[in-house]
């Protein structure tokens, strides 16, 4: 049978990717509510793909699921190797999905076709200097990785300003990995964060209650969280529920200054 080392869904711009591009994990697509969207997909491995778009509700047979997706005269097909396929997407609601292959899963998804899925207000630009995407994923040996990562300080550390908020994106793609905890410690130890979306969905006001930075995110879920910190070290961590580490980043948080202080700063004599 084929074999397949690495596949994934890259998006470069307004640009096709080059050919032999590739990497551990696919894209961050971004999309906006309400905005009718086309998206190609291009197979160029050498077995069938697709993709599905996993939380969003979109018309068949854009959803991706071959044999199940579409109507009785037009179900989702295969995208067999060098074809291609138009999705449609007019997305209903802002918040933080995924997308996969649907096919073969296990060894698709195990070389890299998964990826986030980012869905904005109109009008809204994906601030990555505050809006951040972690997503729990697996190796092509099974293994859990998080962006493709693995081990301690894996991720490139991360430098934020005290007392400002900031959305961690919290997501679960794995095939094996039910019980993964994302964790925000302070010398080894949980601080607190706000929940502030479930799977897509924004929380109303009395489920937003500061709450122990220890989350346990199953497999197809998605939490979002708002993140304000004092000055300080900190590690973002994804661990088994038995506590192994499975990767980190540092998160290194920057007291702020004021107008004042800045000014006070750069008048100081050298």
């Amino acid at each position: 049978s084929t074999i397949v080392q690495r596949v994934s869904l890259l998006q470069d711009g307004d640009r096709e990717p080059a050919p032999d591009s590739v990497g551990a994990t696919s894209s961050t697509i971004v999309l906006h509510r309400g905005e009718p969207t086309t998206i190609w997909v291009i197979n160029r491995s050498t077995e069938p793909t697709q993709v599905h778009w996993h939380g969003v509700e979109l018309e068949s047979p854009f959803d991706g699921v071959i044999g199940v997706g579409g109507m009785k005269a037009g179900p989702t097909p295969p995208i067999m190797p060098g074809d291609s396929f138009q999705v449609r997407v007019t997305p209903p609601r802002a918040g933080s999905f995924m997308y996969h292959t649907h096919v073969n899963d296990i060894r698709q998804m195990s070389r890299g076709l998964y990826g986030s899925l980012l869905i904005l207000e109109p009008g809204q630009e994906w601030d990555q200097s505050r809006d951040f995407a972690y997503l729990a994923g697996e190796t092509p040996d099974f293994l859990a990785s998080l962006n493709g990562k693995q081990g301690e300080n894996a991720i490139p550390e991360r430098q934020l300003e005290a007392g400002q908020p900031y959305r961690f994106r919290l997501m679960n793609i794995t095939m094996g990995g039910p019980n993964l905890r994302y964790l925000l410690t302070r010398n080894g130890q949980p601080v607190r964060w706000t929940p502030i979306a479930k799977d897509g969905f924004d929380l109303p006001s009395h489920q937003r209650n500061l709450e122990t930075a220890d989350r346990h995110i199953s497999i197809g879920e998605t939490m979002d969280v708002e993140v304000k910190l004092n000055a300080g070290s900190y590690a973002l961590e994804l661990r088994t529920n038995g506590g192994t580490l499975i990767a980190s980043q540092s998160i290194q948080v920057i007291a702020t200054q004021t107008v004042d202080q800045q000014i006070a700063s750069a008048l100081l004599p050298m």
